[in-house]
């Protein structure tokens, strides 16, 4: 089977671009020839090509005509719509949060949505226009991060693993690892970035994650506490997984707010046994060939349904549009507190420099020299008092 696999971009690796690469090896492995395709190319692109994959930023350089579409951004599936007419599209819709990643909403251009938790179907399920949904799970290359045994019998790595770890949340649990005397390191956007995961995780004893990065974290053996940017459902487990994989592992789960003294009490209770319960899950859900053997099975199917009739452009053009005006609308207010911003940080500079030079006015007075040279012998006598209190050790007298 010929497969295009389509994106907005393979730059910076993060979780759908990483998604595309795992889904794109295992459909190789299976036997189909794949070609990936992203307006943007960079470090991602770069993984792809050397894991095997054909990569290309061109419409014009895919194949002529091909049996099978994926696609996870909306402009990107439009894109592919209108080259390859009536072939089975699949639409991978990884969140609700951006509107580049909101499934197409003129009819034609996917003839099925894939969701990988409850609460991205639930708002596919609300969309104007829905085409068949179907719920697989997060895949992972089970062969690449599962080579990494977990014979350590104490916590003495942790790392905070994804491009959205920061804030207050993390000074908190870098504090509580100090505490502990734990190694602690942020991996991702913000820490030191890796082509590797698989390597980092692998080196760690826990991981403080979210979403596929979390997956990931199991796929290694590692104990994988559930915390980001909105919520946190703690330590996964056996019994905590039907609801935080059910949630797309965001960490909205389970009633739990980030509590730095429950944190702190959850590495003490760390056991080795949590990587174990983790693998146990990602070998039996997560699995990568699995997901690629389910799209095979999709794609056949929407090959024998009935097609799709082409796109309709005027309703969603219009509807495009007035999400562009709403956009520009945003664009600008925010432009206008940035400018105020700016005024005020310029007139603090201005403030600033002011009182340096009334400083300098007032060391260059002589007053401000006599008081510094009667000031001296005072310094002079405390510095000496300091040593000869240190001589005489802690238990000397005044």
């Amino acid at each position: 089977m010929e497969i295009v696999l389509g994106a907005d971009s393979l730059a910076p690796p993060a979780g759908s671009e990483s998604y595309l690469v795992t889904v794109g090896e295992q459909l190789e492995r299976l036997g189909h020839s794949v070609s990936l395709h992203a307006r943007l190319l960079g470090e991602m692109a770069e993984v792809a090509r050397d894991r095997g994959l054909r990569v290309v930023d061109s419409l014009a350089a895919l194949p002529t005509s091909c049996e099978a579409v994926l696609a996870q951004h909306s402009a990107v599936a439009y894109d592919l719509a209108a080259r390859y007419p009536g072939v089975p599209s699949v639409y991978v819709a990884h969140s609700t949060e951006f509107a580049s990643q909101l499934p197409p909403q003129a009819p034609g251009a996917s003839s099925a949505i894939v969701v990988m938790n409850e609460r991205v179907r639930a708002n596919c399920e609300q969309l104007a226009h829905a085409p068949r949904i179907a719920r697989l799970r997060q895949p992972i290359d089970l062969q690449r991060f599962g080579r990494w045994g977990a014979d350590r019998a104490e916590l003495k790595r942790l790392v905070a693993f994804g491009n959205d770890q920061g804030g207050n949340r993390l000074v908190a649990i870098k504090r509580c690892c100090e505490r502990l005397g734990i190694e602690f390191e942020l991996i991702g956007r913000h820490g030191r970035r890796t082509r590797a995961p698989e390597e980092e995780l692998g080196a760690a004893d826990a991981v403080v994650a979210i979403g596929r990065c979390a997956i990931e974290g199991m796929a290694a053996r590692r104990a994988v506490y559930v915390s980001g940017v909105v919520g946190t459902d703690g330590w996964l487990t056996h019994e905590s997984y039907p609801a935080i994989e059910a949630d797309g592992f965001s960490g909205r789960a389970l009633a739990e707010d980030f509590d730095e003294s429950r944190f702190q009490a959850a590495l003490e209770a760390w056991s080795p046994a949590l990587g174990q319960a983790g693998r146990d899950l990602v070998y039996r859900h997560h699995d990568g060939a699995d997901h690629a053997g389910a799209l095979v099975a999709l794609w056949i199917d929407l090959a024998q349904a009935e097609r799709p009739a082409p796109p309709s452009e005027a309703g969603e053009l219009a509807r495009l549009a007035r999400s562009q005006a709403a956009l520009e609308s945003r664009s600008g207010q925010f432009a206008i507190e940035a400018r105020a911003s700016r005024s005020e940080y310029e007139r603090m500079l201005k403030k600033l420099d002011a009182m340096a030079r009334e400083l300098d006015a007032l060391k260059a007075t002589r007053r401000y020299r006599m008081a510094a040279g009667l000031a001296r012998p005072l310094d002079a006598a405390r510095r000496l008092k300091a040593r000869f209190n240190g001589a005489s050790g802690p238990g000397s007298h005044d």
